[in-house]
């Protein structure tokens, strides 16, 4: 995949074969056989070709798949965190539906909407 690509050999003019060939077995030594690592990592370096990265940029790469998921995994516990708090502030009034936060029955908005609650 990588060495079929166009710009690769770009990168081994640059680095010399065996550099180039060093990243390759890195790619398949640090993948532990998660096939979606293999493909962003691949992406990433493949662009990284496309934009005339040097080598040590392309290096960054081999990285940069751990950081997306932990960036990620953060995210999607703070969501968490933030819907566990709404939901406890109102009591099982609001539901979750799945990335907005909605009225648990119609009753409950009108009510809200009355100017007595204004």
């Amino acid at each position: 995949m990588l060495r079929s690509y166009p710009r690769w050999d770009s990168l081994v003019s640059e680095t010399g074969n065996d550099q180039a060939d060093s990243l390759v077995q890195q790619i398949i030594d640090r993948s532990s056989g998660v096939f979606l690592w293999v493909t962003l990592v691949t992406w990433l370096l493949r662009e990284g070709l496309t934009n005339d990265d040097k080598y040590e940029e392309e290096d960054y790469a081999l990285g940069e798949p751990e950081r997306m998921i932990a960036t990620l995994q953060q995210r999607t516990s703070q969501a968490a965190s933030v819907f566990r708090r709404v939901n406890g502030w109102c009591k099982g009034l609001l539901e979750r539906n799945h990335d907005e936060i909605e009225f648990l029955h119609r009753t409950l908005y009108d009510f809200l909407s009355t100017p007595e609650m204004q």
